[in-house]
C-alpha cells in the first residue's frame, strides 16, 4: 500500500522535531494508526535512512522500537508542505516564516494582494496564510481571486479582529479557517496542519 504523500511528510517533520520516537507514540502524535505509520516509514525510506532500533522512547519513557531519520545525500526529505503568506508587516512576515519553517514547512512571503495572486499561480502553495489588512488589493477580494485561482489550496485568514462576525464572513467566502492575532504556536501548527490535509483531500483523485 502507498502512503499518503500528507502521512509521509507529517513523519519526516515529526522525526526532525522528536528524533528516536517509538512506533506508538509516531501514531498518536500524528493521529494515525501504527499500520499508516509503518506504511509512511516504507514510502519516507525511499528518501532517508530511517534508523530503526531498541531503544528509550523520550515522549513514553519507554524502551521500544524507535525511529529516526538521516537524509540519503542527493535526495530531500519531503517537506510538511508549501505555505504562501501574506502580510505586509514585515515583522510578522518573517516570524511566520520563521516558525512554520521550523516545523516543517517551506514558507514564501507576498507582501500586497496583487504580489500574492503572482506568486500562488506560479508556486502552487497547499495552503495560504492571508492577512484582511492589505495595501491595495483588499483582502477579501485577494480571497475572491486565489478561490478562482485554485479552489482546492485551503485559506486561512488572519486578521487583528476578533470579531465573529467577520470570522463567519470570510468562512462564507470560501476560507478555511480564521485566525486572529495573536494567536500561539500550538493554535497556528494545528490550523495549518488541517489546512495542508484539507488540501490533500481536495485534490485526491477518486478511488477506482
Amino acid at each position: 500500500m502507498t502512503a499518503p504523500t500528507y502521512d509521509v511528510a507529517q513523519l519526516a517533520g515529526l522525526l526532525r522535531r522528536e528524533p528516536s520516537i517509538c512506533t506508538s507514540c509516531a501514531a498518536a502524535k500524528l493521529a494515525l494508526s501504527p499500520e499508516r505509520v509503518l506504511d509512511a516509514v516504507v514510502a519516507l525510506g525511499r528518501t532517508a535512512v530511517i534508523e530503526q532500533g531498541l531503544n528509550r522512547c523520550p515522549l513514553c519513557e519507554k524502551t521500544q522500537w524507535v525511529l529516526g531519520v538521516v537524509p540519503v545525500p542527493g535526495r530531500s526529505v519531503p517537506e510538511l508542505g508549501r505555505i504562501l503568506v501574506v502580510e505586509d508587516q514585515r515583522v510578522i512576515a518573517d516570524l511566520l516564516r520563521d516558525l512554520l519553517g521550523g516545523l516543517g514547512y517551506a514558507v514564501t512571503i507576498a507582501g500586497t494582494g496583487e504580489e500574492a495572486l503572482s506568486v500562488a499561480s506560479v508556486y502552487r502553495p497547499d495552503a495560504i496564510l492571508l492577512d484582511l489588512g492589505l495595501p491595495g488589493l483588499p483582502g477579501h477580494a485577494v480571497l475572491q481571486e486565489l478561490q478562482r485561482l485554485d479552489a482546492a489550496v485551503p485559506v486561512v485568514i488572519i486578521s487583528g479582529n476578533k470579531n465573529p462576525e467577520l470570522d463567519q464572513s470570510t468562512r462564507a467566502a470560501g476560507a478555511f479557517d480564521y485566525l486572529a492575532k495573536p494567536f500561539g504556536l500550538q493554535v497556528l501548527e494545528r490550523v495549518v496542519a488541517a489546512a495542508i490535509g484539507e488540501h490533500e483531500r481536495r485534490t485526491q483523485q477518486p478511488q477506482s
